[in-house]
Formats: structure tokens, C-alpha cells, sequence
């Protein structure tokens, strides 16, 4: 979790790691869900800030990878991907609470 380096005082972002597709997968789903009284926006992140060209291509390639993983687990369980499916999205960092 980030605080402000004054007051100490969270400044409402956090950045996780997730083990797991499954587990992205579920987070992912709770983005611009509301958590208590906070609408809260869970989204990809490659690092840094700003949205630069090669943080923009490090975010992309972060969405191929997932989306090669989940396309050769449906093909180990036996079953093709589904066409209508829904690639993983990508949005800028983490915030909670309107701050950058």
C-alpha cells in the first residue's frame, strides 16, 4: 500500500501480485465494484507511472501472455477457446480513491 511520505497517511493504491490466471481472472472482475463506500478499480500494471509507449507495449505484452496461458489451458482441459470470449483488459494503475 502507498502513503503519503509526510503524513504517512495511505494514499488509497496498492499493487498485488496474484499466483495464478484463475485468481487475476476474479480480481479483474471487481474492477469499478464498490468496497464498503469506495468504488474501487482493479487494473494491469506494468511498473512506473505514466502512460509512455514502452509501458503501454509492456502492458500489452503482459495481456498476450495472459491471453496465450488461458488459450493453451482450455486446450489441455480439451476444449477450444470460446470465440465470444473477452480478452484480458488493460487500464492505467491501481487507484482507489481518484488519486494518480
Amino acid at each position: 500500500m502507498l502513503s503519503d511520505s509526510k503524513t504517512k497517511k495511505f494514499r488509497g493504491v496498492a499493487f498485488v501480485e496474484l499466483a495464478d490466471r484463475d485468481s487475476l481472472a476474479a480480481a479483474l472482475g471487481l474492477h469499478k465494484s464498490r468496497l464498503g463506500h469506495k468504488k474501487i478499480n482493479v487494473e494491469l500494471s506494468a511498473g512506473g507511472g505514466g502512460n509512455g509507449a514502452v509501458r503501454r507495449q509492456k502492458i500489452q505484452a503482459k495481456r498476450d501472455r495472459l491471453n496465450q496461458q488461458a488459450e493453451a489451458a482450455e486446450a489441455k482441459r480439451g476444449r477450444g477457446r470460446d470465440a465470444n470470449a473477452v480478452p484480458v483488459g488493460v487500464r492505467k494503475p491501481v487507484a482507489t480513491d481518484g488519486a494518480s
